[in-house]
C-alpha cells in the first residue's frame, strides 16, 4: 500500500509533520470488491501540559480514542472493523526543536499494516488519517479500514473527536 502523506509510518515508525496535506493512492479501484461507510466518534486527550489552546495550532501529542461504527453495509455482505482504534502520538524531538511525531496504533490487529498521518487544517484543528490493512479469510483478499477523524480547537485537555469525510471500509481482491 502506498500512501503519499506528510506524516506517515508503518506500525511503530516515527512520523514527522510539515503541515501539507497528502493524497491516498492505495491502488486501482477496480480491485475493490465492496465498500461500506463508517461513522466515527470518540475523544482526544492531550499529553501536553498545560493543555494546548486553539491559538497554538494543531498540537496532536496524546491519545486519540476513535470509536468506529458501520453506517450500513454498502455493497458488502459483511464488514470487519474494530469498535475502537486507539492511537498514541508522542513528540520525540528535543525541547525547542521542530516536532517529530511518532504515531502508534496501540491495538493494531495481528499482522496489520498500519499507515497514519496527522495534519493541521487551521485554527487549531487536527486531522487524523488512519488506514489499517489486514488479510481477509479468502486467500489474496484484504480488508482496508480507512478512518478519517478530527478534533476542533476547543481549549482543554480532552476534546471530542468527530468524523472526518470519507471514513470507509473496503474489501480488496488483492493487496492494494
Amino acid at each position: 500500500m502506498r500512501l503519499a502523506r506528510v506524516c506517515s509510518l508503518a506500525l511503530v515508525a516515527a512520523a514527522s509533520c510539515d503541515g501539507a496535506v497528502g493524497e491516498d493512492d492505495p491502488g486501482p479501484l477496480e480491485n475493490v470488491l465492496c465498500e461500506a461507510p463508517l461513522t466515527v466518534s470518540g475523544s482526544f486527550t492531550s499529553s501536553v501540559t498545560p493543555a494546548p489552546t486553539a491559538d497554538q495550532g494543531c498540537v496532536p501529542p496524546g491519545t486519540w480514542t476513535v470509536n468506529v461504527a458501520v453506517a450500513g453495509n454498502g455493497d458488502c455482505s459483511s464488514v470487519e472493523v474494530l469498535p475502537t482504534y486507539t492511537v498514541q502520538v508522542v513528540n520525540t524531538a528535543p525541547a525547542g526543536e521542530r516536532p517529530n511525531h511518532e504515531i502508534t496504533l496501540t491495538n493494531a490487529p495481528s499482522g496489520a499494516d498500519v499507515d497514519a498521518s496527522i495534519n493541521a487544517s487551521g485554527n487549531g484543528a487536527c486531522n487524523l488519517a488512519l488506514d489499517v490493512l489486514t488479510a481477509a479469510p479468502t486467500a489474496g483478499q484484504f480488508h482496508l479500514v480507512a478512518v478519517r477523524a478530527y478534533f476542533d480547537p476547543i481549549d482543554g485537555a480532552t476534546r471530542t473527536v468527530m468524523a472526518g469525510p470519507d471514513s470507509r471500509y473496503q474489501l480488496w481482491k488483492q493487496r492494494p
